[in-house]
């Protein structure tokens, strides 16, 4: 499984790749707290599965 996330303004987005499946999870952004919505969208995606994880963003102010 390979997880990506992209924390944006108003939601955080989780692609999760796994045996040819995509699968898409969309939280929304706590701006105060960007990391508990990744968190969130990675467990929901099976994180703990992934042999790779990568992570994004672009907040702008």
């Amino acid at each position: 499984m390979i997880v990506g996330v992209d924390v944006g303004g108003t939601f955080t987005d989780v692609v999760a790749v796994e045996d040819g499946v995509i699968k898409t999870i969309k939280v929304s952004t706590n701006v105060q707290d960007t990391h508990l919505p990744v968190l969130e969208g990675a467990r929901e995606a099976g994180v703990e599965r992934a042999a790779v994880f990568n992570h994004a963003s672009c907040m702008r102010p």
